[in-house]
C-alpha cells in the first residue's frame, strides 16, 4: 500500500523544518511518499523546501490552506495515481514515528471488515 503525505507549508520556518525533516524521515522508513505545498512563503523557497522531497509545488501567489488542499487532492487523483492512501497535514504538526503503520492498519481493517458487518 502506497501512501502519499501532503503537507501545506507557509512561512515558520523552523517549525516547518522541524515538520518536514520528521515527516521525512517517516516516510523514509515507512515506504511513503512526501509532497510539499507551499503558499508562497516568503521566509523560505523551493530550494529549502526540496531538501525534503522531490515532490514540491510553490504556489506563484497566496492562495489559503484550503486551495493548498484542493491542489494536492487533485494531484493524487490526477498525478499520483500509483498511491493509494492521501494524508493531508500542516507544516504546524510533529508526528508520532508510528503514525503511518497505525493509519495502514486502519485502512486495511476497516477495507477488510466494510462489508462483513450488514446493516438492519
Amino acid at each position: 500500500m502506497r501512501i502519499l503525505v501532503a503537507v501545506a507549508t507557509y512561512n515558520r520556518p523552523r517549525i516547518t523544518e522541524l515538520c518536514l525533516k520528521n515527516l521525512a524521515g517517516i516516510c523514509s522508513e515507512e515506504g511513503a511518499s512526501l509532497a510539499i505545498y507551499d503558499d508562497c512563503s516568503t521566509m523560505y523557497g523551493a530550494s529549502e523546501l526540496s531538501r525534503y522531497s522531490p515532490m514540491v509545488v510553490v504556489f506563484p501567489r497566496r492562495v489559503g490552506i484550503e486551495i493548498s488542499r484542493a491542489r494536492a487532492f487533485r494531484d493524487f487523483v490526477h498525478v499520483h495515481r500509483s498511491f493509494d492512501l492521501l494524508y493531508l497535514t500542516d507544516n504546524d504538526t510533529l508526528h508520532d514515528p508510528g503514525f503511518l503503520r497505525v493509519l495502514r492498519d486502519v485502512f486495511l481493517f476497516q477495507s477488510a471488515h466494510a462489508y462483513s458487518n450488514p446493516v438492519g
